[in-house]
């Protein structure tokens, strides 16, 4: 799964480094925010995101996702397919459409109202 979170990842990983180092270095978390503030000119993330880096930094050595259980979603790739469809044979029916390129019915219409913005 792609991440999404608006800071980088040298951000958190350096937030969570800070935060780790608080017993040595004798700062707050007050001042680990202030200089996230700082030093990346961004508002510092909540104390509850911050211990969670942390825990997460020192217990797994990433900050990456972990992948996540279920179905896998394949809306960015059968949105190709089915634009090359539409722009091959522009007249088809939803249902042919469906049966050709492989993608269920439904989410042939969520691909065509949502990522071709066509009415089918």
């Amino acid at each position: 799964m792609a991440d999404q979170s608006p800071l980088t990842l040298e951000e958190r990983i350096i937030t969570a480094v800070w935060v780790h180092e608080r017993p040595h270095s004798g700062k707050t978390l007050r001042e680990v925010f202030r200089d996230f503030l700082n030093i990346f000119d961004k508002v510092p993330p909540t104390k509850a995101t911050v211990l969670s880096w942390e825990r997460k930094l020192f217990a797994t050595g990433n900050m990456k996702n972990s992948p996540r259980s279920g179905r896998p979603k394949t809306r960015n790739s059968s949105s190709d397919e089915t634009l090359a469809s539409v722009e091959r044979s522009p007249k088809t029916s939803v249902r042919k459409r469906s049966s050709e390129i492989g993608v269920p019915k439904s989410s042939l219409h969520r691909h065509l109202r949502e990522d071709i913005q066509l009415d089918p």
